[in-house]
């Protein structure tokens, strides 16, 4: 043997004719190798499930915001047999930006200037309760 054989004092210390070194080596090498494999498993096994949660909630968004009207909550389905479509009912009875321009314009406005129903719907709003606007808007008319 070299004087530089990292093996050297590991043959020493057990003897080179000593079976259970060898056995030794492979219990603990086998040992890591399994807890690794299987930790690493575990810990990719979190993140790919991670990931086609993140995908399939993204899905199911994408579906709801193409198939649903945000303002009324109505389905695609519900305009298959009435004279407006869907992509109408969205772009034109319901766009959404007249409804954010409204509350913007809620924002602007001083509260002296303010008439009845703009205060009923600027209350509605800092609750939360959007889902009343609507109803409001609608049946003012």
């Amino acid at each position: 043997m070299f004087l530089w054989d990292p093996r050297a004092h590991v043959y020493h210390w057990f003897g080179m004719r000593d079976n259970s070194f060898l056995f030794r080596t492979i219990y603990d090498l086998s040992f890591f190798v399994i807890v690794i494999v299987i930790i690493l498993n575990l810990i990719f096994g979190v993140i790919v499930d991670t990931f086609a949660a993140l995908r399939q909630e993204k899905q199911n968004s994408e579906e709801l915001n193409k198939n649903h009207c945000c303002v009324c909550g109505l389905h695609r389905s519900a305009f298959d047999h009435s004279n407006t479509t869907f992509d109408e009912h969205v772009e034109v009875d319901h766009n959404v930006w007249h409804y954010i321009y409204f509350i913007i314009y809620l924002r602007t406005k001083l509260n002296d200037d303010l008439t009845g129903l703009e205060i009923y719907i600027d209350k509605l709003i800092k609750v939360s309760k959007l889902d009343r606007i609507q109803y409001v808007l609608f049946n003012y008319k």
